[in-house]
């Protein structure tokens, strides 16, 4: 015989769940048939997706750039994937000629600027033969002019580049400021009398991935 205590209804007693359906209960409704609970199986299943799918479509972010291709007057690019989509917030002064035709920005934060790809387009400031695109010649000099315009305090040599096939001339640039130190490329093309420039803007702690995205811009760059 054992004289320990004896054991305490839910503390020390093994815990055996039990289950009480309605249909143990005097009174309750009968089972449901087969089909009628498949209906309500059916029915838990697409609310569920409604709901998903609902959640899916409030969190989705319609700025960020996609991959699908960018149509413009004369040429089309793929944008940069997971860029904010900034078109109509470009500061860049297009100095070059025309305007902005579409900006993208990536890694701000508060307190903190972020990269900035700006693409424009548009009739030249001052004329310019569509054969003079030597780094040396008149793109290559407004090119200069462009990029010194737009703020830029240090300036590489305007060099030879390639654009949708097409000679292009590009310029590497930087310039340090209160918020840090920003580094730049910019590249610009002249055809049919239309000057189209693309460029990249970034903080120098970011340049060397965000060139990357940039330079894929660059090379699927197609004229039309």
């Amino acid at each position: 015989m054992s004289y320990g205590p004896s054991p305490q209804p839910g503390i020390d007693a093994p815990f055996e769940p039990h289950f009480e359906t309605p249909f143990e209960t005097p009174g309750a409704l009968p089972p449901l048939s087969r089909a009628a609970m498949a209906a309500v199986v059916v029915a838990a299943v697409l609310m569920l997706g409604a709901v998903t799918i609902g959640a899916v479509l409030l969190n989705h972010d319609d700025t960020q750039a996609g991959s699908e291709r960018v149509a413009a007057a004369g040429f089309s690019f793929e944008p940069p994937v997971g860029w904010e989509d900034n078109a109509g917030k470009g500061q860049e002064p297009a100095a070059l000629g025309g305007d902005v035709v579409r900006s993208y920005r990536s890694g701000a934060a508060e307190g903190r600027a972020g990269s900035v790809i700006v693409i424009t387009a548009g009739p030249p400031v001052a004329a310019m033969p569509d054969g003079d695109r030597a780094p040396g010649g008149a793109l290559g000099q407004a090119l200069v002019s462009a990029t010194r315009a737009a703020g830029a305090s240090e300036l590489g040599r305007p060099r030879a580049f390639t654009l949708g096939g097409q000679p292009a001339v590009a310029i590497d640039f930087g310039n340090t400021s209160d918020e840090g130190r920003t580094t730049g490329l910019r590249v610009a093309a002249l055809r049919d009398g239309t000057v189209y420039s693309a460029s990249l803007v970034a903080p120098a702690a970011r340049y060397e991935q965000d060139a990357a995205a940039f330079k894929t811009l660059l090379g699927g760059w197609a004229w039309r």
